[in-house]
């Protein structure tokens, strides 16, 4: 919520998390992550990735089958660069 206040504050587009996870296909999470932070070397803005501990959490839930192991090694890797 905060992101989006200021965002709208500054008229600057904003993006949550829920909106590029994807459960239809490996790998098309991180893919669209990879768009963000493609964008974020070219558009103006201001970055807020809230409640990150609680996906890297999800890491280790009973169901999980790799994908959130994958976003999550895809998004510290792109933080990285």
């Amino acid at each position: 919520m905060t992101a989006e206040v200021l965002a709208g504050e500054l008229h600057l587009p904003s993006l949550s998390f829920a909106s590029i996870l994807s459960s239809l296909s490996y790998g098309e999470t991180a893919a669209k992550l990879r768009l963000v932070f493609d964008a974020m070397t070219s558009a103006r803005g201001v970055y807020l990735f809230d409640e990150f501990d609680s996906i890297g959490a999800q890491r280790t839930l009973p169901n999980e089958v790799g994908e959130i192991r994958r976003v999550l090694n895809s998004f510290l890797q792109f933080i990285e660069h």
